[in-house]
């Protein structure tokens, strides 16, 4: 079982794929949060003498992985949330498209990644039933996959028009600087936000009816974009507290997708994983999760030339 989201209320939609009730809950919810400030993240450089607590290993200089628990859960097996931080001044974000090719095939994230050439791998949102068209606005510079700006309140953007401009962040729909800032990026890709950054990080995901695997989207206060992937069974509202708790600059959070769909690849530095959900539901730890589904869009990390 998915997450609720954007394509619940579309006509067409994978019954199988989203929860009707918690999506309209949630929907109403977000719809009644007040509008915050401006501003695209600076990229500031870490406090010097500040030793973090999460540990990092380095795959690649700009290029981090790490498994955390959230305060108050177990130590490792199915309740760690792996991370995967990014330096996008040292990486360039992609988005994949399986439309965008001769075939439309969908891949694991591990198959894009041979396939294409990429370190990692992640969601890069949800999709309808015809199993290509994103649920909110997707689009690169030579494809776009669907032009709507829908109801999320969370958007990556990544290739900007501007070399100024940070070359990828997450915008958030209620900033007044939203409009002028998207229109200054040639990629973006629309989900629903669970951490909004005005007037501090917070969580806003309110509906708490569900528990499912996690693949999410996120970016902390120097500008690093962040890939998690948790297999447990957790409301994003409950996974949200628990970051929030953790040392790790988090700024902003997006799903990316819910449920047995959810997934990272990660092939650098020697490590070669891919983690994949579950398809149990309820809270807590996840049931055995099965092999990676293949999805039709992907954000890919490669090396900048």
């Amino acid at each position: 079982m998915q997450a609720p989201g954007l394509c619940s209320i579309i006509p067409g939609v994978n019954r199988r794929s989203f929860l009707l009730r918690a999506a309209g809950l949630l929907l109403a919810a977000v719809a009644a949060l007040p509008a915050g400030g401006a501003g695209a993240p600076a990229r500031v450089p870490a406090a010097p003498g500040v030793r973090p607590a999460v540990d990092w290993r380095t795959l690649e200089p700009g290029l981090e992985l790490a498994s955390v628990r959230l305060p108050g859960e177990p130590a490792g097996g199915a309740f760690a949330v792996n991370l995967l931080r990014v330096d996008p001044w040292r990486f360039e974000l992609r988005l994949l498209c399986a439309r965008a090719e001769p075939g439309h095939r969908a891949r694991t994230p591990c198959q894009w990644c041979r396939e294409r050439g990429a370190l990692a791998a992640i969601n890069a949102g949800m999709f309808m039933t015809d199993g290509l068209t994103a649920c909110g606005l997707m689009r690169t510079a030579g494809h776009v996959n669907n032009p709507v700006l829908g109801s999320g309140r969370a958007v990556f953007v990544a290739d900007p028009t501007d070399p100024a401009l940070p070359p990828a962040q997450i915008l958030e729909t209620d900033l007044p600087a939203f409009r002028g800032l998207l229109s200054r990026y040639r990629t973006a890709a629309q989900n629903i936000r669970i951490v909004a950054s005005q007037p501090a990080p917070h969580g806003v995901w309110l509906d708490r009816s569900g528990s499912w695997s996690e693949a999410a989207v996120g970016q902390d206060a120097q500008g690093r974009i962040v890939f998690l992937f948790s297999a447990a069974l957790r409301n994003p509202a409950q996974l949200a507290a628990g970051l929030l708790r953790l040392p790790l600059g988090l700024r902003s959070l997006m799903h990316a997708e819910g449920g047995p769909s959810a997934s990272l690849c990660v092939r650098a530095g020697g490590v070669e994983r891919e983690w994949a959900g579950s398809a149990g539901s309820g809270q807590g730890d996840a049931d055995e999760p099965a092999p990676a589904q293949p999805v039709p869009n992907v954000l890919a990390i490669y090396r900048r030339r």
